[in-house]
């Protein structure tokens, strides 16, 4: 079954689960389809999960200064297993956004270091840092699809409101689809998360994926170097099986929003006297009082 080929996992929003969604979706694709996983984030927590032990050869920031300095490298992913390889971060990455060449050439740069290798895979899974800066601006103009995560909180919802703005005026070599935005760490008995959900819907339309990442005490075993799992592992783990199954989803969609396609909704903020009518739960009225800065009823 054919899906986009390179997807960048992204929001403006740091600690919505960026790595651990690049980390369990690439073990649950390499099951079926070869994956390359890319680490653009200098924190580097993509590498230290799968290799903890990495000393900082091979790294996407040695192969992007060697374009800097109008070289053509030799890539060479390392190898995992037989289906997942993974070119390894640098925290010199920072470093880059303040290169006057990276600065000019960036985009044109990530776009020749991609086609340089994603012919040899099914899927090729960038992690990004959050700072929406040229690394990020470089990735976003270059993959075939964007991936956006997201916690049930007011904040996560704004940082995605925010990236769906900025990347519609990014200049892009192609066309970039949104397989869309999913709910992180989302506790199903707490009313606040889910009337989030409500309002992400009415925000995001078809852009909010049915499929949600419970929260979980357990989640901290799907990025502990002591768990990685190799390609027959088949741990029970909720949040792994919650990964599974959105993995599942991406790969099914069939239609992905265009981004030029999008447009935010007109939202109507609901009157004083509709609120005061309602239940006056301080939670409730936390979250009212949150979604007047989105200007969307509560209903």
């Amino acid at each position: 079954m054919k899906i986009e080929k390179t997807i960048a996992i992204y929001n403006f929003k740091g600690g919505v689960g960026k790595t651990t969604s690049a980390y369990n979706l690439a073990c649950g694709w390499s099951k079926k389809y070869k994956v390359l996983v890319i680490d653009c984030d200098p924190q580097c927590n993509l590498t230290n999960t799968i290799l903890p032990n990495h000393k900082g050869k091979n790294s996407v920031y040695a192969y992007l200064r060697e374009f800097v300095h109008n070289s053509i490298p030799s890539i060479e992913p390392i190898k995992i297993n037989s289906k997942l390889h993974i070119i390894p971060g640098h925290y010199n990455m920072i470093d880059l956004e303040s290169n006057n060449q990276f600065i000019e050439f960036g985009t044109i740069m990530m776009q020749r270091f991609l086609k340089q290798i994603k012919a040899d895979y099914d899927i090729v899974l960038l992690d990004c840092p959050s700072y929406f800066g040229k690394t990020v601006k470089s990735v976003i103009a270059n993959v075939d699809g964007l991936l956006i995560p997201a916690t049930p909180d007011i904040f996560a919802l704004k940082g995605a409101m925010k990236l769906m703005k900025h990347i519609k005026e990014l200049k892009r070599s192609q066309k970039l689809n949104v397989f869309g935005i999913f709910l992180n760490r989302f506790k199903k008995d707490l009313i606040y998360h889910r009337k989030i959900r409500v309002v992400a819907k009415r925000i995001f339309g078809s852009l909010i994926l049915p499929q949600i990442i419970r929260n979980s005490v357990r989640i901290g075993e799907t990025t502990d170097p002591r768990f990685v799992r190799d390609e027959d592992d088949n741990p029970q783990n909720d949040v792994v099986n919650d990964f599974l199954a959105l993995g599942e989803m991406i790969i099914r969609k069939t239609a992905p929003q265009d981004i030029e396609n999008f447009t935010l909704p007109t939202l109507v903020k609901t009157s004083a006297s509709q609120d005061s009518k309602r239940t006056t739960h301080p939670g409730i009225n936390r979250f009212r009082e949150s979604l007047q800065s989105f200007g969307v009823s509560s209903a």
